[in-house]
């Protein structure tokens, strides 16, 4: 099932959680790229942030399907429900190389994905500022 929500308002919702301490401080404001400038040399993620130590923040936002069905084609893996994220092939879009390469420069990236798929377990993670701990986080080298 897709999730009911947009990629917009689920990066939205982590930023703030983030921002606001998540992961420690953050100075600064959260940096946001131009379509133009994801797409570029050292694009290609939805966000920078500045933790107040450590290395910026990167992250490229992803919104989960939520499989649910015995003959899903991981189903077998989990025996389980479970969620997946689409990463664009590098034929139509550069953008996971960009991902690498900035993580190759010795920064943090990853892809950012909900662990929920629905409007309402949005709006009530985001009530409860637990956004970022219903996410999952992935490298784009693994």
């Amino acid at each position: 099932m897709e999730p009911t929500f947009s990629e917009f308002s689920y990066g939205y919702a982590v930023t703030e959680e983030l921002m606001n301490g998540a992961l420690g401080r953050m100075i600064g404001r959260p940096m946001f790229p131009t379509q133009r400038e994801e797409g570029r040399a050292g694009g290609g993620y939805d966000v920078k942030m500045l933790p107040k130590v450590g290395v910026p923040l990167f992250l490229q936002f992803k919104r989960s399907d939520y499989l649910k069905r015995a003959y899903s084609k991981y189903w077998y893996l989990f025996n389980d429900y479970y969620y997946r994220i689409a990463v664009m092939r590098s034929k139509f879009s550069i953008q996971q190389e960009l991902l690498i390469h900035l993580e190759m420069l010795g920064n943090d990236v990853y892809y950012i994905a909900p662990e929920f798929y629905t409007d309402d377990e949005l709006t009530d993670y985001y009530t409860n500022k637990t956004v970022f701990s219903h996410s999952a986080l992935f490298s784009p080298v693994a």
